[in-house]
């Protein structure tokens, strides 16, 4: 398969995510980078378009100002959701 094949098959698999009142834990290493939580969590309640991961259920990744983020969406609780940040990376 070419990379355009793999980008098509992967967008028709795009979902829309929007979680009011989200809370975003940072579970990487690094407790010292909090821009990347703050910008999942402004995007999650606002709304955005996520990758879901096919191996994985509730795992998703999203670009969001130029990073790629993979993260868990855990099963709703109340009253708000909760999302773990795995990882981020420069999108290329």
């Amino acid at each position: 398969m070419t990379a355009a094949v793999l980008d098509n098959i992967i967008s028709s698999r795009r979902v829309w995510l929007q979680l009011p009142g989200v809370a975003v834990t940072d579970l990487r290493r690094s407790g010292i980078d909090l821009s990347g939580p703050q910008a999942l969590r402004r995007r999650l309640e606002l709304g955005l378009a996520a990758d879901p991961d096919p191996r994985r259920e509730h795992f998703y990744e999203a670009v969001i100002d130029g990073h790629r983020f993979y993260f868990h969406v855990l099963p709703r609780q109340r009253p708000g959701a909760k999302v773990w940040l795995l990882a981020r990376w420069p999108a290329t």
